[in-house]
């Protein structure tokens, strides 16, 4: 038999997602933007990149299109909430479609598995 993941267990698992993000954004150095995130791309420093699950695919696309430019491989990952609840987990006032990590900080956030 397959092991299942209890319900409790995946709430606990997006909950220490959002943790990590917070702790990131404190402690660490973020990018917000398309802009921002593919001039960082270009200069080789991005370490992750975080999709909201509602984010444009144009947004995606373009990303996706500079990450494969990059020489260092940059792994790309769909945080399973909107984009309302990527911008709380931040701690913004604000909706956030795209996220980029230059510096973790003390957070764990790197060890996140890339899925697009």
């Amino acid at each position: 038999m397959p092991i299942r993941k209890k319900k409790d267990q995946q709430v606990k698992d997006e909950f220490d997602l959002n943790r990590n993000i917070n702790v990131c954004a404190k402690t660490g150095k973020i990018l917000m933007g398309e802009r921002s995130i593919i001039k960082h791309l270009g200069q080789e420093t991005m370490k992750l990149v975080v999709f909201a699950n509602n984010c444009p695919e144009n947004i995606k696309k373009h990303i996706h299109k500079y990450a494969k430019l990059n020489s260092t491989p940059v792994p790309l990952f769909t945080y399973q909430s909107s984009s309302i609840e990527l911008g709380l987990a931040l701690g913004k006032p604000f909706m956030v479609a795209a996220l980029g990590i230059v510096d973790e900080g003390d957070s764990e956030i790197l060890k996140v598995s890339p899925q697009v």
